[in-house]
């Protein structure tokens, strides 16, 4: 690698000169590709003229990863966020809503969110779906959206993207609530670790007594998030649906043997396909506290959306300059 990146740089230099006059006068302010430019690391140079974008050129002028990540990004995003934002003043104002009340409490707009979120589920799993139109159309917008993420995975090669479905029909990514759960009582936290005990019971083949060691730790990680530490619970489509379960487990310091047991049995329902054994949670299943499970779950389609179009520009932009597994 190093000698390679060596022969690269020899091929490519970085310009110094335009490199250090910029490092003088802004040094501290330095973008991340800049940055990388500037090391004696001929990696590191690699990655800089490659990956990153360096807006003096030092680096050369060639296409690149940062610059392909943003062209993949809005071809996936397309008009969605505007169609989406239209659709949302046609519903707000036709349910009494106003600008001064969304600047106020921002009520209306949850509750469009979150009806947007139960329409893709209601697709999803096949039961009754919405009839209102605006309600409708804004779960068509971000359908359309996550079929062109996934037609994307597939034609980057993204690594784990034959496993995926051929349809995105009804999804929608997963992702427990931090602040919804920092707020629960007790109880309810109890009753949503027993249901997600069973389900990755079930899933990944575990233990009822392990999964329900496990469920409240991935609980608690999203918590702990909510009030500022690092942490993400997000489900993903196929082969990289598993990752936030398997973070966690490495978090919880298990015995090499237990840790070993329990990575492989993701790794098995990580490599098949979502049409074999479903991966996500039942979000529309109903707590003895007569909650429904995505009570706890992010329901804000539109974030949930962008992040997840975000995620997978980055990941297939990557996978076309080479670089696999992010």
């Amino acid at each position: 690698m190093y000698e390679h990146a060596r022969e690269w740089v020899r091929k490519n230099p970085i310009d110094r000169k335009r490199l250090d006059v910029l490092t003088k006068k802004w040094g501290y302010v330095l973008s991340d590709g800049l940055k990388l430019a500037s090391s004696n690391n001929p990696i590191l140079n690699m990655v800089a003229g490659l990956i990153t974008e360096t807006t003096t050129g030092a680096a050369g002028r060639r296409n690149t990863a940062a610059i392909r990540k943003e062209l993949i990004h809005k071809k996936l995003m397309g008009n969605a966020l505007i169609n989406v934002e239209g659709l949302y003043t046609v519903w707000r104002d036709k349910n009494g809503g106003s600008v001064i009340q969304d600047f106020k409490n921002g009520d209306h707009r949850r509750r469009f969110e979150s009806l947007v979120h139960d329409e893709l589920l209601a697709r999803r799993y096949g039961t009754a779906q919405t009839i209102d139109p605006s309600i409708r159309k804004a779960a068509d917008e971000w359908e359309a959206m996550f079929q062109r993420a996934l037609d994307q995975q597939k034609a980057s090669g993204v690594l784990g993207s034959a496993y995926l479905p051929e349809t995105s029909k009804g999804y929608v990514p997963q992702s427990l609530d931090g602040g919804k759960l920092a707020v629960a009582t007790k109880q309810e936290l109890d009753a949503l670790a027993d249901h997600l005990a069973e389900h990755f019971a079930q899933l990944y083949d575990w233990s009822s007594d392990f999964a329900k060691q496990f469920a409240p730790f991935y609980i608690n990680r999203a918590r702990r998030r909510a009030m500022g530490e690092k942490g993400v619970d997000s489900a993903t489509m196929g082969g990289n649906a598993t990752e936030a379960v398997k973070d966690a487990l490495e978090e919880m310091k298990l015995e090499p043997s237990v840790m070993t047991k329990a990575l492989a049995s993701t790794d098995r329902v990580g490599g098949q396909s979502q049409t074999k054994k479903r991966l996500d949670v039942d979000l529309l299943g109903t707590l003895p506290n007569g909650k429904r499970v995505k009570d706890y779950y992010v329901s804000d389609v539109s974030l949930l959306a962008r992040n997840y179009a975000n995620r997978t520009a980055g990941t297939a932009a990557l996978t076309e300059f080479g670089i696999l597994g992010w």
